[in-house]
């Protein structure tokens, strides 16, 4: 019914004035689009600054045109309508005279007195668009072309709003300023709560200073709640722009805030179905890209409802109010995560950075205990290898001392008794014996000079000197020695050709002495870049994670040939099966 009463004011206001021709962009398309845009106080006045600041950005990005909006600031905080309003007019008529307007927004009811009153004298064409208060439309002079978004005030759904989610509220301060606008609210409020007056006693603060709204808020107790509607100015003349003026009473509140605006969640009040001040500056924007455009408008009048039910989670938390209160479907905004989801990328950040570090330390802390196990391995190598020269010249000094010594003192002998009997049968007799006896050692002579150093490697190559081997232990065990030796490429380095020859060599010395194996298969293979000695016995085997088993003078030796030759080495061992010597070298380089 409201609707219609007033869709009715509008269109009889209308229908009675006479009809303007209209101005629309097509009529000048290539020059730009001036918008006059009466503030009815300033440019920081709520809610009517949210309004504008959204009307302006909305327009801008759906209109093509280029816009110019002109904003002129009535600053009617106390008295409109009075001499000054001439004044006002005629700095407006001697800016646009030369620069007519294409569209006017008047908003709040003093912006729209104001224009009612001057528009002929100053750009009586110019359509109009209004966004003001219900109330202000009952005596409005209306013309054809102009159009009015009216946002809805409700302020039973407000308080009712309070009862549900506090419910035990007797007590509400109504908060508005004292300007003539501001008194209009609070007389609309009075109005439309007067079916609550036996039930919840309401003080309005028109007539209070800041100070003194401040200073009551302080003293209110349970079961008070402040409604804020619009508090611009107080009795004194005091301006509180913007929001500073709920900023500041809320940080003195001891009861629950709530509020009247959209624009108003998340700076104090608890929330609920709230005026849509941003749908109001979004239908602005609409209608005006429309009247620019010329599309002429299929209802003039728009009244905005009252929005869906949003309260301020923080608000909800500080007053202790149970979400279960709240109106079905109602959102809840500003709710913080759970700190395990709120702080989820610097925990998985910091534990990535403490898991890094922790692999590093440990990374570290092997790499020092390798080595130290690489450098005990070397002192004792060297003790080792220092020990084995040793025992290796006693064992050759014994060698000579004991054995080949002994055998040339008795071929001394021997030739002192043919200076003395010569031409004797008994001195025929010796020199038969002496000629077989020089003969064996000539061969152990030679035989030990090959143990020290196989001139055979470097005299007939790798591959020869690997099969006099096999042949020299067929000979001196009863093994069965098979031979897989191909062909490779000659000459190869001298350290690389000794390395695999002398692991070649230990490897068939232990499978003889230690593995007691019936079966010794030998094989030297090589690819494009890779020369590979494979050493496999079938005997007793070891266990080679026994450390004094791996750790031998053999072992280590074979080890040591590979390293210094660039190559790998590994020796695998199975108890009972027998032991595989696996030699690799990179010929990358190697060869001429």
């Amino acid at each position: 019914m409201q609707r219609i009463f007033y869709t009715l004011c509008f269109l009889a206001a209308a229908s009675a004035c006479p009809e303007l021709p209209a101005v629309s962009v097509q009529d000048k398309p290539n020059a730009s689009l001036h918008i006059l845009i009466l503030n009815s106080f300033d440019e920081s006045t709520e809610p009517f600054s949210q309004a504008r600041s959204i009307f302006m950005t909305e327009l801008q990005r759906t209109h093509p045109a280029n816009i110019i909006f002109r904003q002129f600031d009535l600053d009617e905080r106390s008295h409109y309508g009075e001499s000054n309003d001439e004044l006002k007019a005629q700095l407006l008529r001697r800016q646009y005279t030369e620069e007519p307007l294409d569209l006017v927004l008047a908003l709040g009811p003093p912006a729209l007195e104001f224009w009612l009153s001057h528009r002929d004298s100053i750009s009586g064409q110019t359509p109009m668009i209004v966004s003001t208060g219900e109330y202000a439309l009952q005596n409005a002079r209306l013309r054809p072309g102009d159009a009015v978004i009216v946002p809805h005030f409700s302020f039973p759904e407000l308080v009712e709003n309070i009862v549900t989610v506090a419910p035990g509220t007797s007590r509400i301060l109504m908060v508005f300023g004292s300007s003539a606008v501001e008194r209009r609210f609070s007389a609309l409020a009075k109005e439309q709560l007067k079916d609550y007056s036996g039930q919840i006693a309401f003080e309005y603060a028109n007539d209070l200073s800041v100070v003194a709204v401040s200073c009551r808020k302080e003293t209110l107790t349970d079961g008070s709640a402040v409604l804020y509607g619009v508090f611009d100015s107080d009795v004194n003349g005091v301006t509180l722009p913007g929001h500073s003026g709920l900023v500041r009473i809320r940080a003195a509140s001891r009861v629950p805030v709530f509020g009247s605006f959209d624009m108003q969640l998340g700076l104090g009040i608890v929330g609920g179905r709230l005026i849509q001040i941003d749908q109001t500056g979004s239908d602005l924007a609409r209608t005006a890209e429309k009247i620019l455009r010329g599309v002429p408008l299929p209802d003039p009048l728009k009244i905005i409802g009252m929005g869906d039910p949003v309260y301020d989670w923080r608000e909800l938390q500080a007053w202790d109010i149970d979400a279960g209160r709240l109106p079905p479907a109602s959102a809840i905004r500003f709710q913080s995560p759970p700190f395990w989801k709120e702080y989820l990328g610097s925990i998985l950040l910091a534990a990535l950075a403490v898991a890094a570090q922790t692999l590093l330390v440990i990374a570290l802390l092997l790499q020092q205990r390798r080595w130290r196990q690489a450098e005990q391995e070397r002192v004792s190598l060297a003790s080792r290898l220092i020990t084995a020269h040793e025992d290796e010249h006693r064992r050759i000094a014994r060698e000579l001392h004991d054995d080949l010594a002994q055998r040339l003192a008795r071929l001394s002998i021997d030739a002192s008794y043919l200076a003395s009997n010569f031409g004797s049968e008994a001195a025929q007799s010796v020199l038969q014996t002496m000629q077989p006896e020089l003969a064996r050692i000539g061969k152990d002579i030679h035989d030990m000079s090959y143990r020290l150093h196989p001139s055979v490697v470097e005299d007939l190559g790798l591959v020869t000197a690997l099969r006099t081997e096999c042949d020299r232990v067929r000979q001196h065990s009863n093994a069965a020695i098979i031979e897989n030796i191909s062909m490779i490429p000659e000459p190869l380095p001298r350290d690389t050709a000794l390395g695999v020859y002398r692991i070649a060599q230990e490897a068939l010395h232990n499978a003889v002495k230690h593995s007691a194996a019936d079966t010794i298969e030998v094989t030297l293979a090589v690819d494009a870049s890779t020369l590979t000695l494979a050493v496999r016995d079938y005997g007793k085997g070891f266990d080679v994670s026994d450390e004094a088993a791996g750790q031998g003078l053999g072992l280590s030796s074979m080890r040591e040939r590979a390293r210094l030759a660039n190559g790998t080495l590994t020796i695998r061992s199975w108890p009972g099966r027998g032991t595989w010597v696996l030699a690799k070298f990179s010929l990358k380089d190697a060869i001429p």
